[in-house]
């Protein structure tokens, strides 16, 4: 049973965490990681924060354009795979102030100042919160134009919400 509830939970991550790479990734984004998670490399999805769980435009993981990359700071907290993704499609805000300025990334999950803290469940899945400090992603990484990170999230969130209840009420 353990197993198989795992395995429901794993197979719902791994399709959160590609699918906007899927949806907006660019060619080389494409190739570079779908054939890794086609493999079995983990993925995460990392939009949920504290105090803006329901409202993803309450968001405030900042990432800062800097020359050719940005920089990631702030936490997601309730990821699912935290601290064990490889790659993680990332939500942060692009514009202080702009409700809707936000865009998505691809983050390594071994990147450089990103943290994981693990929170504990009663059942047996990796859940966390991530700490970006100061975490530098290429631009390139971006997914989409800047600004288009929650058409993407909802894109992604509107093709898993029916077959994320009907796993859970097979499970």
């Amino acid at each position: 049973y353990k197993t198989y509830r795992g395995m429901g939970s794993m197979g719902a991550m791994q399709g959160l965490g590609a699918l906007p790479i899927l949806l907006s990734g660019s060619d080389a984004q494409k190739k570079a990681w779908l054939p890794k998670i086609e493999d079995g490399a983990i993925a995460g999805f990392a939009l949920t924060e504290e105090g803006a769980g329901s409202d993803p435009s309450g968001m405030q993981l900042k990432a800062s354009k800097v020359d050719d990359f940005y920089r990631l700071d702030g936490e997601k907290t309730f990821i699912s795979n935290a601290g064990i993704a490889e790659v993680l499609c990332v939500f942060a805000r692009t514009a202080p102030g702009d409700k809707d300025a936000f865009s998505a990334f691809v983050v390594r999950g071994n990147a450089k100042r990103l943290k994981s803290k693990p929170i504990e469940l009663m059942s047996p899945h990796p859940i966390g919160t991530l700490v970006f400090d100061s975490v530098d992603v290429k631009a390139s990484e971006r997914l989409g134009p800047e600004g288009d990170g929650l058409r993407i999230a909802f894109q992604t969130l509107d093709r898993f919400r029916a077959t994320v209840g009907a796993a859970a009420c097979g499970m």
